[in-house]
């Protein structure tokens, strides 16, 4: 039988500086990846650019899975699937962020992964 599940990869918090996540351990039984974020625009004029990696090494090398659309100035929500079928993922996977250093950027932002897990 299968199940829905949810992981949260950054909880909302406030994002002014490059950072990333803690890595999410995923495993066998976790199918149909679909990757929800909200970014919220408070203040500043630069960009927050967020991708989604995976590694294939327990994490000492992290490869670009989905890149989100670059927020500027304005709040985004975006939603990806991953296909488990035609998609390879690592078992670890994090939210690498990466701020724009010019007009004092704030963000709020918050990112999940859905799935399906089957036994």
């Amino acid at each position: 039988m299968a199940s829905v599940g949810s992981v949260s990869l950054i909880d909302e918090a406030a994002i002014t500086a490059d950072t990333a996540s803690a890595a999410v351990t995923l495993d066998n039984s976790m199918v149909d990846l679909v990757i929800w974020s909200n970014a919220v625009h408070n203040s500043g004029t630069s960009t927050l650019d967020a991708n989604i990696e995976h590694s294939p090494d327990g994490g000492t090398t992290w490869e670009t899975l989905k890149s989100l659309t670059q927020v500027t100035t304005s709040d985004a929500t975006e939603v990806i699937q991953l296909n488990s079928s035609t998609e390879h993922v690592f078992p670890l996977v994090r939210v690498n962020v990466d701020v724009g250093a010019s007009g004092s950027p704030n963000y709020d932002l918050e990112v999940k992964l859905f799935f399906r897990q089957v036994n």
